[in-house]
């Protein structure tokens, strides 16, 4: 009875673990604006392309994948990332930055690209 419990223990620890370890927290322009606040202006364009690309690299951080070929995103460079991210802005533009950027990661990461 005693393997059991520590087995049990064990594992709840480790799922609650997990679970603190999905808690995410965002800042800056990605995290607040709409897809078309942030088209609006090349400065504004250019801010949240800086932001997409920190948090596209920490969705890769995140994910436990390890090396260049595992990365989402991998097969394409940073400008493929940002014209997919457009279209996804370009069909919802009262989308948040944030919300569009993960439609393509999650995309590219089921193609497994």
């Amino acid at each position: 009875m005693r393997p059991v419990l520590l087995l049990a223990a064990g594992l709840l620890t480790g799922a609650a673990a997990s679970a603190a370890a999905q808690q995410v927290y965002m800042f800056g322009v990605g995290a607040t604006e709409s897809c078309a606040t942030w088209l609006s202006s090349p400065e504004s364009e250019f801010q949240g392309f800086t932001w997409l690309l920190g948090y596209w690299s920490g969705m890769n951080v995140a994910s436990g994948v390890s090396g260049h070929q595992g990365m989402v995103g991998s097969t394409t460079d940073s400008q493929g990332t940002l014209a997919e991210v457009k279209k996804v802005c370009a069909r919802q533009p009262s989308l948040l930055l944030v919300n569009a950027t993960q439609v393509v990661f999650e995309q590219l990461q089921k193609d497994g690209r």
